[in-house]
Formats: C-alpha cells, structure tokens, sequence
C-alpha cells in the first residue's frame, strides 16, 4: 500500500527529465554527508577497558578474569532521585553480578572524552564493581587525590595521557592500597586531633540503631552543653528478646597510618544496670583480590560482650584496640551494645578513636 506522501514524491519524478538528475543526484549526494557530519561518534565498546584493566593487573603480577563483569551503556543512570553519569555493582540487585552501568546522557559528555579520560572513570567504575572499593576522600601531600576512587576531584582527570608515571601509581593504589605506602599521605583531614581520630558528636548522623523491633529504644543527645555528646540505650519496660540492642557506626577507609595501634575507648554511665549488662565491639573488614574479583571478609572482631557491664556505672571506661592497623582496611564498624536480658539505662559518651603511630 502507498501512502499519500510516496504518491506525491513519485509523482514529482515521473516529471523530472533527463537532464536534471545529474544536479537532483549531487544534491542527494551533499544532502547524505550533511547526515554524516551530524550523526553523533560511535561509542566504544567497554569491553576495551575491562580487557585493558586486565592487562595492567597481568603487568603488576595479578592474574585477574573480568569475563564476569557486565558492562552496559544507559541512556540515563538515577540513583536515590540523583542523576548520575556511571555506576559500579559488586553484587547487582543482589544476583551476585557484577556490573558496570555508563551514561550517555548529554549532561555526562561520555562521547565527547578522550580516551585516557574515559579510562580514568571507567576504571573507578571497575574499582567499585570488581575491587569492592567505595570511595576515598583522602589526599596526598601534594593536595592531589591518593586514590583513583576519590569522588571530589573530577574522576575524568585524575591522571592525563603524558602521565605516565602518576597512572602507574594509580592503576596499582587501585588494585592493592598498600601501593599508597610509598608515598607521603596526608593524614590531617578529619582528625580531632594528633591522637583522636574520630570523637562522636550529636551532629554525626551515621550512626544506626537497632531496636529489635521496638524491644529497645535509643536516644542521641549533648551532656551539659560541655560537648561530651552522648548516645542512649535502654530495654522498653515488659519487652522480651533473646537479641542484644545496639547502636553501630561505619568508617570506610580510615585514613590512619599503618602500623599504629587504634583504640576505640568509650565511657559509660548508668544509675543502674541489672542483667548481663553492656558492651563495646569494634569489626574490621579488608577486600583481597582474587582472579574474579574481590571477596570482602571481616579480619578482626574484638569485643567485652563476653565480659559485659552491669550496675551502677560513674564514667566506667571500656577499651578495645586494634594493634598494628593495615592500610588494607576498607572500613570498621563500631558498636555500642544492651546485652539481652538487661533492665535499666546505659549511657556512652565520649566516644573516641585514638591512634598511637608506630
């Protein structure tokens, strides 16, 4: 069947003579390379980049298979209501795949980068979706990121094409993050202090409490206004659980140098504990790198939770220490706990990581 619109077009050629179709086929011509010019470069394949990151690990002695990771082109990426231009899974949509998702959205400017630019987030994407990494906030010396998976630098140039020697560095930091020891780390950003690492204060709001479906409830508050900010905890009145309350709190990649010792001390207080009794623990976690990617694993578990506090508690001091601490840690966990089976209020102030360097 002809539409009206093939009809019309048809007709106008059977008008057309002969002398007139060299000039009509110049112009079909023009009119054929002005599409080209517009259309917009072909995309690379993202294979590219996993087969060249396979490569890099080969030059650095790992032995590495990212024949499992899917990568894939979208149209537009948007993660908790955000536009965003890459996204990388360890374990997408809990299938156990992993999997790299780019953006060709006009805002993310994916067709216009070079390729070393495309490599610089491609292989942040792979640190996320292979290495397990999340991101580092921490800095070198020099100001400049200590990490490809740095997030406040623009992640397309962290290292140029002439940079040879800063994208070993990189690419290597990325596989292993002890390759980060042979350079001079800034270790101020964050600090309280030269000892105390981190201190709790009201206004941290990445502590998470468990309530053990509403056996136990938990409070956040300021002692006296003096900044021994506090958190709460307490058995609901007739509630019953065989599960202890517990408030817990994740650092991800410490900035902290290597072989010091690290302390988690808390203070406790009380007007009366009965039952078991409270306790602190403190989890630490690496990711090793295998031949299809990296395993995250808990390597320390130190905890009192077996020797817990009951009673009346006047600024009863609990510590744990982590002894020699590795850069290769990608977070701790910290815990605040209720021991099953405990009536009463406990209170933990000053809250505090310190660190003793080598």
């Amino acid at each position: 069947m002809v539409n009206s619109k093939s009809q019309k077009y048809s007709a106008l050629f059977c008008y057309i003579n002969q002398s007139r179709i060299p000039f009509l086929l110049l112009l079909s011509l023009s009119f054929i390379a002005c599409q080209e010019d517009n259309e917009a470069p072909a995309l690379p394949d993202l294979r590219i980049y996993l087969d060249r990151f396979e490569e890099e690990a080969r030059l650095r002695g790992y032995d590495l298979d990212l024949s499992n990771v899917e990568a894939v082109y979208l149209d537009e990426i948007e993660r908790d209501g955000e536009p965003s231009c890459g996204w990388g899974y360890s374990n997408y949509e809990g299938s156990g795949l992993r999997r790299i998702e780019i953006s060709t959205a006009e805002d993310c400017g994916w067709q216009e980068l070079s390729d070393i630019e495309r490599e610089n987030f491609f292989f942040h994407e792979i640190g996320h979706a292979f290495l397990n990494r999340s991101h580092d906030e921490s800095r070198l010396c020099d100001g400049s990121p200590l990490s490809l998976m740095n997030s406040t630098t623009n992640i397309w140039r962290i290292y140029q094409e002439s940079e040879e020697e800063k994208r070993t560095y990189y690419i290597s930091e990325l596989i292993d993050r002890l390759a980060a020891l042979d350079q001079c780390i800034d270790y101020e950003e964050g600090w309280v202090n030269d000892s105390v690492f981190y201190q709790f204060t009201t206004e941290d709001d990445r502590w998470v409490f468990t309530s053990r479906e509403g056996a136990y409830a938990g409070s956040v508050s300021s002692v006296d206004g003096s900044g021994g900010d506090r958190i709460s905890m307490r058995l609901i009145p007739g509630s019953i659980t065989e599960e202890s309350g517990r408030w817990l709190r994740r650092i991800n990649n410490p900035n902290i140098p290597e072989r010091a010792d690290v302390t988690l001390r808390v203070t406790m207080n009380s007007e009366q504990l009965t039952g078991p009794g409270a306790a602190i623990s403190i989890r630490a976690f690496h990711a090793p790198v295998g031949e299809r990617g990296a395993q995250t694993e808990e390597y320390l578990f130190l905890t009192t939770t077996e020797n817990p506090v009951s009673g009346k508690l006047d600024n009863y001091v609990e510590e744990l220490t982590i002894p020699r601490y590795s850069r290769s840690t990608t977070y701790i966990v910290l815990f605040l706990r209720l021991m099953a089976g405990t009536e009463g209020e406990v209170s933990f102030e000053n809250i505090e990581l310190v660190v003793q360097e080598e």
